[in-house]
């Protein structure tokens, strides 16, 4: 299991781990009812008052592709970068430490040599559970927490180039870690919004 989830997140960080149900394609349309309402959340123009099982497909997908756009402009490509190295170390299985470490440094300069390929990848959001009251600023201040968890947790695990088992370690802890409170969604029941950590 923990072997399948970081190759997932080597192959194309910031996935969703849930099915892609209404999101992530080429329709971008605008907000037909009520751009930057109260409680925005600074990276929709969605208004933030507005109930997530409300919003139309259109709407949905536009939520889903701001969210992936907010990543890119909140998770520096240092960060991201990093943070695929790290990920792909983790699960290289690698025989030695000096093996870790190089192929810690081998992912992150890839991804670093050209990051806007490795953003390039939107796989979608989990569809919004029926019934769901939470809005659409409740869901993005859980993404902003997560956001700030991530830059957080990759800031602090040593540099690829000091790779060890306590930095494998950090890894394996951040993906168990309990999500951000604000993405308990106690009137939303499996609402799962994209992590970057995925």
């Amino acid at each position: 299991m923990r072997h399948e989830l970081i190759g997932l997140m080597s192959a194309s960080a910031l996935a969703s781990t849930l099915m892609a149900a209404g999101c992530g394609g080429g329709d971008d349309a605008a907000d037909p009812g009520g751009a930057g309402g109260s409680g925005s959340s600074g990276f929709t123009t969605l208004s933030g008052t507005t109930s997530l099982s409300a919003l139309t497909p259109a709407q949905a997908t536009q939520l889903c592709n701001d969210t992936y756009a907010h990543f890119g402009t909140a998770i520096t490509d240092a960060t991201m970068c990093k943070w695929k190295g790290l990920a792909f170390a983790t699960s290289s299985s690698a025989p030695s430490p000096e093996q870790y470490r190089a192929n810690c440094v081998e992912k992150e300069t890839s991804c670093l040599a050209d990051p806007a390929a490795a953003r390039s990848n939107n796989p979608g959001c989990s569809s919004f559970p029926g019934g769901c009251t939470a809005t659409v600023a409740e869901y993005s201040t859980c993404v902003n927490d997560q956001i700030a968890f991530f830059n957080q947790t990759v800031a602090g695990i040593a540099a690829c180039a000091e790779f060890s088992s306590t930095s494998s370690d950090a890894v394996w802890a951040a993906l168990g870690a309990m999500p951000p409170a604000s993405c308990t969604f106690s009137n939303c029941t499996g609402l799962y919004p994209p992590n970057p950590l995925f």
